[in-house]
């Protein structure tokens, strides 16, 4: 529960045929497009699926691709995010979350 509200899972994929796969047979389930890398096309690709968001490795993380994503109305989250520091950077850039495998250094935010 988030605010009094349930949220579907985010289903994501660094492979587009998955997330299209999603698309047909669940269409309700919210859909994110990860990516090692920004390839040619990614963009339009993570639009065309539907997605709801970009999920990238947070070394990708600037100002302009925030600019890039928040401008195509995507939410924006990073992974895998396991210090502070980085952390830090990531949420002043405006990033809507982190995906960690160290939650036990991170406090919520409230």
């Amino acid at each position: 529960m988030w605010a009094g509200q349930e949220r579907p899972p985010l289903l994501t994929s660094f492979e587009p045929a998955a997330l299209a796969g999603a698309q047909d047979s669940a269409p309700q389930l919210p859909r994110g497009l990860l990516l090692e890398t920004l390839w040619p096309g990614w963009l339009e690709r993570a639009q065309a699926l539907g997605c709801v968001a970009v999920v990238c490795e947070e070394r990708l993380w600037n100002a302009a691709l925030m600019h890039t994503v928040c401008g195509a109305q995507l939410r924006a989250l990073a992974y895998t995010v396991n210090d502070a520091a980085t952390a830090q950077r990531l949420l002043a850039l405006g990033l809507d979350g982190i995906i960690t495998d160290r939650v036990d250094t991170f406090l919520p935010a409230g």
